[in-house]
C-alpha cells in the first residue's frame, strides 16, 4: 500500500509541477497566451506535463546545448535580463527533486522510495515518447529516427530515475532488516 501511496502522490506532484512552472515561465517570458493556444494540440500537453524529464541534471548544472546554471550561462541569462531561462533551468531541477522527496515519504521504506520514482520517471519517459512516434509514424520516418527518438527520451528518463531516487530515499522511513 505503501508503495502505490509515494507512487501516485509523486507522479501527481511531478506532473502539476511540471504545469505549474511551465505557466510560470511562460508568464514571466509574456507568451501566456500563446502558451495557452499552444495546449490545443495534444503533443504539447505531453510535453509540458512531463517534458522534464527528458533534461538531465549534468547538462542543467554543468552545461549543455539549453544554456546553464554555470557561470558563464547564469552571467550571460543575467545580462540579457533571460529571467525565463534561468527559471526554466531551476524548475527542471525543483520539480523532479520534490516529486521525489514526496515519493519518499509516503513510499514506506528505502527500497520502495527509490522503486516509486524510478518507475514515475521511466512511465514519464514513455507516455513522452509517444507523441513523437506518432509523430514520426505519420511522416514515414526511417527505424533509425525511432531508435534515435526512444535514445533522445527514455535514457534521460532512466537517468532522472537514477539521479532523483536518492533524494527520496533519504526521507523515507527507516527500515530495519
Amino acid at each position: 500500500m505503501g508503495f502505490l501511496k509515494g507512487f501516485g502522490i509523486g507522479l501527481i506532484i511531478f506532473v502539476a509541477l511540471n504545469f505549474v512552472f511551465s505557466m510560470i515561465i511562460a508568464a514571466i517570458a509574456g507568451i501566456i497566451g500563446n502558451y495557452f493556444i499552444a495546449l490545443a494540440d495534444w503533443t504539447t500537453i505531453f510535453s509540458v506535463l512531463f517534458g522534464s524529464i527528458t533534461i538531465t541534471p549534468h547538462l542543467i548544472i554543468f552545461g549543455g546545448p539549453f544554456g546553464a546554471i554555470s557561470y558563464t550561462g547564469l552571467v550571460t541569462a543575467i545580462a540579457n535580463n533571460e529571467m525565463a531561462l534561468i527559471l526554466s533551468l531551476i524548475f527542471s531541477l525543483a520539480s523532479p527533486i520534490i516529486a521525489a522527496i514526496l515519493a519518499g515519504r509516503f513510499a514506506g521504506g528505502k527500497r520502495f522510495a527509490f522503486l516509486a520514482w524510478f518507475l514515475i520517471a521511466i512511465i514519464c519517459a514513455a507516455l513522452l515518447l509517444i507523441p513523437n512516434l506518432v509523430i514520426l509514424a505519420g511522416t514515414g520516418a526511417t527505424m533509425e529516427t525511432y531508435l534515435l527518438q526512444t535514445h533522445f527520451i527514455l535514457f534521460p528518463g532512466i537517468i532522472n530515475g537514477v539521479f532523483y531516487a536518492p533524494f527520496g530515499m533519504l526521507v523515507s522511513e527507516a527500515e530495519f532488516y
